[in-house]
């Protein structure tokens, strides 16, 4: 590749980063909203987990037209959807906050598989490590989300609008831009087509796919309900409304990368076994462990997002790698979108549970909660062995 061709890679490539930090940092509002605007958890996990749901299974949908070459189109369509979000301060009526969360999440559907379809089509044999890059934006924007949106809606009096300028910016740009050419199937994308690709690894791609569901039920769980428990340690307000919420997700993003590495390197059952053991280590000493002070909670919660947040883009990579380029938008979307849709009722579950208990609900729930990394641990040792599943 020319000098002009990597200056073209770097500077798209920077763009879809932008675009993903944006997306997530949307997406990543209504846990903090909910309990601004003291909602009822049951309720709001209900909204949540149904959008989420029905959003997030939009990706198969979205990842066919990825397919076929619509990867630009969708991108800017899913920026602007996200950005609805913006109106989420201006009603208290459940459906209306229902729908504005459908689109914001529909957007998020249609943005994930094409932006993953194209950096996947550049990334030759380094899909781990350009995989993780891409998440990092995503990552990044979550941990900026609360934080950032909990001050805006301080200083603007609950004005959110603000946020559509990013938004609209973005999709200029992304507009006028010349993206490099990557790969897309210009033939009719069938079912039969789907499953010949997919035969060769069909049962680590499966075994995959659920381990995924479980891990993000349980990662989702946990930051739908972290502002709840922050407030009944006692903490401060700014850690309560996305201080917590940062440091878990920028550890999430700052590992991202090196986990990206060793996904290239090493086996991914390996990595895996040993990352998901150290998430349920962190997750059940910040369940046991009482009210700590700021300092050290802060780095539990960089710890925890550090293993269990970069679960999601080795598994992604994984895939990624079992597959030809012209099938990661469809890999891309099953493994993200496909995956969390069905983990999208672990938040309605959240919320159902905490109705159960009256001794600290939102800790206890999470706790019988946590029991589904068993799931997990079983089905990574169903994986190939070392040197049969890298990326």
């Amino acid at each position: 590749m020319d000098q002009i061709n990597r200056n073209v890679l770097y500077k798209s490539f920077f763009i879809i980063w932008i675009g993903h930090l944006l997306l997530d940092f949307m997406t990543g509002i209504w846990p903090v909203y909910k309990t601004l605007a003291h909602l009822d958890l049951a309720k709001a996990g209900f909204i949540a987990g149904i959008a989420l749901f029905l959003g997030e299974l939009s990706q198969l949908a979205f990842g066919f037209l990825s397919v076929r070459g619509y990867h630009k189109k969708l991108i800017i369509v899913g920026i602007l959807m996200a950005s609805s979000i913006s109106f989420l301060a201006y009603s208290d009526n459940y459906l209306i906050l229902f729908l504005m969360m459908l689109i914001t999440y529909l957007g998020a559907g249609a943005f994930h598989p094409a932006a993953a379809g194209m950096v996947g089509s550049w990334s030759g044999g380094r899909k781990g490590l350009f995989l993780a890059l891409f998440s990092s934006g995503g990552l990044a924007g979550s941990a900026l989300s609360q934080r950032v949106f909990s001050k805006t809606f301080e200083l603007f009096n609950g004005h959110t609008l603000i946020f559509l300028l990013p938004a609209a910016g973005l999709g200029l740009l992304f507009y006028f831009n010349s993206f490099p050419p990557f790969k897309f199937c210009e033939k009719k994308i069938t079912l039969k087509r789907i499953l010949k690709w997919i035969k060769p690894k069909r049962k680590d791609l499966i075994t995959l796919y659920f381990a995924q569901v479980f891990i993000q039920c349980v990662n989702w769980s946990f930051i739908f309900l972290l502002p709840d428990i922050l407030f009944l340690r006692k903490y401060e307000s700014w850690f309560c409304l996305g201080g917590a919420h940062f440091c878990f997700v920028i550890g999430s993003a700052l590992m991202s990368v090196p986990a990206g590495v060793l996904a290239d390197r090493y086996s991914i059952r390996n990595v895996l076994i040993v990352v998901v053991l150290m998430s349920v280590l962190g997750f059940y000493i910040f369940l046991l462990s009482g009210t700590l002070a700021v300092l050290p909670t802060s780095l539990l919660l960089f710890c925890m997002g550090g293993t269990m947040g970069v679960l999601n883009p080795i598994i992604v990579a994984a895939g990624n790698g079992m597959v030809p380029i012209s099938a990661s938008s469809i890999i891309s979307a099953s493994l993200m979108g496909g995956a969390t849709c069905i983990a999208g009722f672990g938040i309605m579950l959240a919320g159902f549970m905490t109705t159960l208990f009256t001794h600290e609900p939102p800790i206890q729930a999470l706790q019988v909660i946590g029991s589904i990394y068993v799931a997990v641990i079983f089905l990574i040792f169903q994986l190939s062995q070392e040197g049969e599943l890298k990326t």
